[in-house]
């Protein structure tokens, strides 16, 4: 900063006085106490973005779920072909999305060896931080578990509350582990790991999945209030409509 001062001419001199090293602790203080106070909302607000991209994919996702099932007769796709291929649901529905694309196993997602890949379109979490395949969502096993194309009862039709039966969300583990601290890549379905109740849910969102309902909605819940009865409407194991 500057000084003024006169000499006995009457003429102005000035003089630099630099900050003092306590001076300018206390501004780079200041500056960490403000980054610190905007930081969390920051943070909120960028995880708010991807939640709502992850909607938006999942709103995209039930959309062409109805054109395939409009297609097929109302059937769902597998969950997984186990006839041979090994096609997985999201297989067929991307082949269906992008006719362009041969059906194959690995085709929604860039192709790298274990499905470690990016997947492509929809079938992406943004706020999923592992860049596994299979650990964005699940499809419920409950609604077409069927190992076959043309096996099992996956129509959705004959459900009488579509809006309350759950069919894709979030998945993963909780941070990223299984119930031994391994990391792994999630399956492609959710609903059959009972004995491990909620672990194979992701909670990536405010500590909750997005989920997909088989009308097409999209919503989300708390990982405590998202049943842990299979037999819940919400899974549907057991129930026939």
């Amino acid at each position: 900063m500057n000084g003024e001062s006169f000499n006995g001419a009457g003429r102005k001199q000035y003089s630099l006085q630099l900050f003092s090293l306590i001076e300018l602790l206390i501004v780079i203080a200041i500056i960490a106490i403000l980054a610190a106070m905007l930081l969390p909302a920051l943070n909120k607000a960028r995880e708010k973005s991807m939640a709502t991209a992850c909607s938006s994919n999942l709103r995209q996702m039930g959309q062409v779920f109805q054109m395939y099932t409009d297609t097929y007769d109302d059937w769902l796709p597998p969950s997984i072909d186990y006839s041979g291929t090994y096609n997985r649901w999201q297989s067929y529905l991307y082949s269906f999305f992008k006719p362009e694309v041969p059906l194959a196993q690995e085709n929604w997602h860039t192709n790298s060896p274990a499905r470690l890949g990016t997947p492509y379109a929809f079938f992406r979490c943004p706020s999923q931080k592992l860049e596994f395949a299979c650990q964005h969502f699940g499809i419920n096993h409950y609604v077409n578990g069927a190992a076959a194309p043309n096996d099992g009862i996956r129509t959705l039709k004959k459900l009488s509350r579509p809006s309350a039966r759950m069919l894709v969300m979030d998945c993963g583990t909780l941070n990223g582990k299984n119930s031994g601290g391994t990391d792994i890549t999630q399956d492609y379905s959710l609903g059959m790991h009972q004995a491990d109740g909620r672990l194979y849910i992701g909670r990536r969102h405010n500590d909750g999945p997005d989920i997909l309902y088989c009308d097409g909605h999209v919503d989300w819940k708390r990982i405590s209030a998202v049943p842990a009865d299979w037999e819940d409407y919400f899974w549907g194991f057991g129930v026939k409509n």
